[in-house]
This record gives structure tokens, sequence and C-alpha cells, in this order.
């Protein structure tokens, strides 16, 4: 029989297992918070901000690089502080704030920055504010945020105190330097091969005026990485492979900042060209990138591009989310986001946001090949043939499928003749003994729609390695190659990816 004081300690023990759980609970708000929940519930939403990309100003195009950088700068600025919501230019709504503005060096020789910004509320028709600031170049990398706190200012926001950390590099160099750096950034992003030579050169000469800042050799080695992927090999590099040094650079960085999310996005990308076959290593370096800082929309992007390699397809969409959420102009993440339904065969949503990406940045070549396949394989022959030679005079090196798009338009306009015209235009830029990836498949997709179903099978069989984790999401996906499907040698390229 149990005795009385037995059943006094379970009475006590049941108790503190029913209040203590409902008390934690009592101290919290139906939002999450922590009370005071009065004041919780009368807390307004953050405002909206529409971030217009900043005009070069300056009568010298060598310096749209200013324009482009602070604009990506300046989002991080206000995104950092947690005080208000961007949402990109096709998002806008009429009560978000709209910030549009430009800058130039006040004189050729340099020395100081003339930035001019606007603030107006669309649904008034108000300019909250217009105004100038004047900006010495040796203070360069403090301009965002300095910027940012103005433009908070002007529509009367106050910055948290829970704000988080820099999302900027650490600036422990010169100023000459880190102009070095920004330049590189917007050659490095223009994905073409003149820039990314004038990258590389441009990283090279900041690192020998000062070799222990962390973000130039990061950088150096995402350029490298793009360099391999596109067959592209600079001046003074050894013709064989980019892989070594791009790990030489993305170890170096390490070695200054194992702290910094743009280190950890640099060994990530690194790591892809040392073993192509699997992503595993660089998906654990890119969630270490965003765990470090949440809003490196470049490292969610890449988080979505290798999940899609491996098949994860939800964790693809939320993190190209994510990125364009960070920052609603990030082109590549918007266009990965077309690719993603294109991929999906869901052509109503990839348009969306193909066409947010052209009105974005009509230069980027990779959102106008994105429209022209929407465009496609939506019957939309006109727009598809008009996106397509958009993307052919963008396009550089062994970039082809704006030539493969024009094509498959032709042969769906059952003109035959011009089809093959194309695809020989194409197939001459390519090497045949060792193809691009994309050269590869994108002469694949159009010898496919031909009916050259031997010639195109031809082309997938000659890239290596063929296990590559990018070149096997194409594989898998890609719609222009289902004709090939239930082909014994397409079947037989195809390797598993699960757990990759």
């Amino acid at each position: 029989m149990r005795s009385v004081k037995g059943d006094q300690r379970w009475y006590w023990v049941a108790l503190a297992l029913y209040v203590l759980p409902a008390t934690r609970l009592s101290a919290q708000c139906p939002d999450g918070s922590t009370p005071p929940c009065a004041a919780n519930e009368h807390r307004s939403p953050p405002p909206l901000l529409v971030i217009l990309p900043f005009l070069n100003h300056s009568g010298d195009s060598a310096d749209a690089y200013l324009a482009a950088t602070l604009t990506d700068d300046l989002q991080a600025s206000l995104l950092r502080t947690r005080a208000v919501r961007l949402l990109g230019p096709r998002g806008a709504r009429r009560d978000a704030y709209v910030v549009n503005g430009g800058v130039r060096r006040s004189n050729p020789s340099g020395g100081m920055l003339l930035v001019t910004y606007q603030v107006e509320q669309p649904r008034s028709g108000e300019i909250v504010t217009s105004s100038r600031l004047d900006w010495p170049d040796a203070n360069i990398a403090q301009l965002p945020d300095s910027l940012a706190i103005r433009i908070l200012g002007a529509i009367g926001v106050k910055i948290p105190a829970t704000s988080g950390k820099p999302r900027l590099p650490k600036v422990n160099t010169s100023s000459e330097v880190y102009d070095l750096y920004l330049r590189a950034r917007y050659q490095v992003a223009r994905r073409s091969v003149p820039s990314w030579t004038r990258a590389v050169a441009l990283l090279h000469q900041a690192i020998g005026l000062d070799s222990g800042f962390a973000p130039t050799w990061a950088t150096l080695a995402w350029a490298l990485h793009t360099g391999q992927r596109l067959q592209l090999v600079p001046p003074g590099f050894p013709k064989d492979s980019l892989v070594p040094w791009e790990l030489a650079a993305a170890n170096r960085a390490y070695e200054l900042d194992s702290t910094s999310a743009d280190v950890w996005f640099a060994r990530a990308t690194v790591t892809e060209d040392v073993d192509p076959t699997t992503r595993a290593a660089s998906i654990r370096a890119l969630r270490r990138a965003v765990a470090i800082d949440p809003l490196h929309a470049d490292a969610w992007t890449r988080l979505g591009v290798l999940s899609e390699e491996t098949g994860d397809t939800l964790e693809a969409l939320t993190a190209f989310r994510r990125a364009v959420e960070v920052n609603p102009l990030q082109l590549e993440a918007l266009a990965f986001l077309g690719w993603h339904f294109w991929w999906q065969r869901r052509y109503d949503s990839a348009v969306v946001w193909v066409d947010s990406v052209v009105a974005t940045d009509p230069t980027y070549v990779v959102g106008r090949s994105a429209a022209a396949e929407v465009a496609l394989a939506r019957g939309q022959y006109d727009a598809a043939e008009a996106e397509a030679l958009a993307s052919e005079r963008l396009a550089t090196g062994p970039e082809i499928e704006g030539l493969s798009v024009a094509a498959r338009v032709a042969i769906a306009r059952h003109d035959t003749t011009a089809a093959r015209a194309l695809v020989s235009r194409a197939q001459a830029r390519v090497d045949t003994v060792a193809p691009a990836m994309h050269a590869a498949v994108w002469l694949a997709e159009a010898y496919a729609a031909l009916g050259a179903r031997t010639e195109a099978l031809w082309w997938l069989e000659r890239f290596r390695p063929g296990r590559d984790s990018h070149f096997q999401m194409h594989l898998r996906l890609d719609p222009p190659l289902d004709p090939l499907r239930g082909e014994p040698r397409f079947q037989a390229l195809l390797a598993e990816t699960a757990g990759r």
C-alpha cells in the first residue's frame, strides 16, 4: 500500500509537470515574442523599401562598378538592421518607399564621391527626401552603412538594438585595395570572358598590394571557379586545370578569416571542382556560411543550385526564395527560380521569375536564356526568338544556348533548314574533343529537336566527367531532352544522385 508521503510526493511532481509548462507558455506572447504582450500587439509591421539600382552618373563607364556594388551593399546594410523589409522592383507596392540614386566621382582624379539619393512614397506622391552626400574615397567601405542610416532616418525608422552583425567584409586594408576588390566583384558578376579576365587581373593587383585581405582571396577563388566551369584560362595559369589555384586561394582566405561567410562560400565553390560528382561537402560549407550570415544572398543561391543538383527540389526552392527575400536584386536567384519552375514544367510560374530578372537587368545573359526557354515552352515563338537572339548577342566563349533555342524555335515553325544552320553556327564555337558542359547539353537539345538522336547522344557522351552533379541535373530535368529518355544510351548516362 502506497504511503501518504508517497502520495504527496507524486502530487507535487504532477503539479510541477502541469504548472511549469503552462508558466513557460504564459511567459510568451501569441506572436512568439516576450512580454509585455500589450506593447507587442500594437507593434507596426516594418516599412517596405524598394531599392532601385543606383545609376552611374560618371561620364566614364569604367565607374559602373561604383553604382552596382553600392546597390548590393546598401541592401545588405539595410537588411542587417532588421528594421525594414525589401521588395524587388517588380514586387513594389503603393505602400512601399522607393529609393533611387546615383554616384559619380567628383573629379576624374578621384578623392571624393558624389552620391545623390531620393526616397519617394508612391501612394502620396511625396518626395520624402532628396539629398546628396559627398564621401571620401578613403572611407568607401563605410558608405553603404552611412547611406542606410540616412535613408532610415528619412522615413522615421530607428535601428533596433538587436541588429545583426555586418555582412560587409572586415575592412583592414587600404582604400586602394578595397577599390580594386569592388571592381573585381563587379566584373566577376558580369559572367563574360572579358570581364572575368579583368576580374582576375584586378584581384592579382590587389593581392600584390596587400596579401592579407581575406575578401580578395575569397573572390579570387570564386572567379577561378567560374573560369573552370567556362573553360577559361587567364594569362600565366596552366591550361590543364585551375583547381589547385582555386584551392590555394580559398585556403589562404580561410587562414586569414575563418569566421567570414564569404570565405566559407569560397570553400564551398572550390569543393565543387575538387570532386564534381558529389555536393555533400559543398552543401555543408554553404550551410556554415548562411549560419554565420543569414543575409548572404549568394550563399543561399548556391545552396539552392546544389540542392537542385542533388534532387532536393524543396530545399532548392526554399533557398532560392530566401536569397530573393534577402536581396530582391539577386539576379542568379531570380533566374534560377525561373529555371526551377521550367524544370518542373510549371511554365506559367516560371515566366513570373524570368520576366523579373530581365526587367531587373536586361543585360544578364542567364536571365535572357531562361526567358527564351520559358517562352519557347509556352509556345510563344516570337518572344522566344527575341530572347534567344538577345542571349546570343550577350554570350561570350562557349555560351551557345541562344543559338540552341533559336534552332528549336525554327524547328517549331517547321523550318529545318534555318534550324540546321543555327546548329552549325553553335557547333563551330564548341570544342568537339572536350566540350564545355552546357555546350554539350545545348547541342544535344537542338539535335534532339531535329530528331537526330544519334548526334544528340554523341554530344552528351563527349562531356567528362559524366557523373558531374550539374551535368546529371540537366540530364534528369531538362524538358528538351525528353525525346532521348527512352534510349538505352541515355539511360546509361544517368547516374544515381541520391545522397550525393
